[in-house]
């Protein structure tokens, strides 16, 4: 599980092995990262690498998210209600009234 895996490192040796992560382990994992990294992408980038995962850079997500409000803007117009309910519709892809994690990364 990836939640249990991120909140164990959190944990590290001087952690209690609750699952709850202290102000005390916070720090002390924080204060092996390199306070010399000004940028938020490059912060992004090390912590991406270090989970082997991809980054995505916080503007190409503002553009995902701007693009998807304009589309949806387009097919329900300005009745939130209707854009809620048609993207709902958009990731429910089996119909089945929930939308689950392998039709929300599709």
């Amino acid at each position: 599980d990836v939640l249990a895996e991120f909140i164990k490192a959190f944990e590290g040796d001087h952690g209690d092995g609750d699952s709850v992560i202290t102000l005390a382990e916070w720090m002390d994992y924080h204060a092996g990262l390199s306070s010399n990294i000004d940028e938020d992408d490059a912060f992004g980038i090390m912590m991406a690498n270090n989970w082997g995962i991809a980054y995505v850079p916080q503007k190409v997500v503002d553009e995902i998210l701007k693009s998807i409000k304009t589309k949806c803007e387009q097919k329900g117009g300005k009745n939130p209600k209707k854009v809620a309910q048609d993207t709902f519709k958009f990731f429910d892809t089996d119909n089945s009234g929930t939308i689950d994690f392998n039709e929300f990364k599709k």
